[in-house]
């Protein structure tokens, strides 16, 4: 239930503008749009005994940019996809990993609308990302049972393309609703890689 109430009022918000807004669609100008949902994350590193470890967290993210007509825009973005972690206790040495992931990025958007005023499209979009990970392990350099823990911080930075697809509705020229589904995979020098899939309704608003 958490997950699926941000969606709600997402939703209730949407009703209101939508009742106020006026009703001709606009070919260019500035759009923002907020997305909330849940990203399934795949974790791989050998290094610290974390081999296909999946988990999902809830995902946000802000993105803007510029329609240059009604079928292609520019846009720019930061997301927050994970924060939460990743291992257990591997044996007396390593007793847990946890990690977050950031991303901010720019791309270009590809619209198709189904109606002159308002009505249902698809989109695709597609760019690149720099890709923030802090990894915290937490190990017993004692190597025993009565142990003496201490928490190492890793943070990397890599640069990946992204690419996404979504479906939705166009209500009138300034609001629109729609389904997201993003793809974002990530290696980084410290031998951790990342492949993040995030499914997400967005709320946008073009001014």
């Amino acid at each position: 239930m958490s997950r699926i109430a941000p969606l709600l009022t997402l939703a209730c918000g949407l009703t209101t503008l939508a009742g106020i807004a006026p009703s001709a669609y606009a070919a260019d100008g500035v759009f923002a749009r907020i997305e909330i949902g849940t990203a399934d994350t795949e974790f791989d590193s050998d290094r610290i005994g974390i081999v296909d470890s999946s988990d999902d967290d809830r995902s946000f993210a802000v993105r803007g940019g510029y329609y240059f007509n009604s079928h292609f825009a520019a846009e720019g973005f930061y997301s927050r996809f994970y924060d939460g972690r990743i291992g257990g206790p591997t044996n007396f040495v390593i007793l847990s990993t946890d990690a977050k992931l950031r991303a901010y990025g720019a791309g270009v958007v590809g619209k198709w609308r189904f109606g002159e005023d308002r009505g249902f499209y698809v989109q695709g979009r597609a760019g690149i990302a720099s890709i923030d990970s802090e990894v915290a392990i937490t190990f017993n350099p004692c190597a025993n049972a009565i142990g003496c823990p201490h928490t190492q911080i890793e943070k990397e930075r890599t640069t990946e393309p992204y690419y996404g697809v979504a479906a939705g509705y166009d209500f009138n020229e300034h609001v629109g609703l729609g389904l997201h589904y993003d793809v974002l995979d990530a290696d980084f020098d410290n031998n951790l890689s990342s492949k993040t899939r995030t499914l997400s309704l967005g709320v946008e608003y073009r001014f």
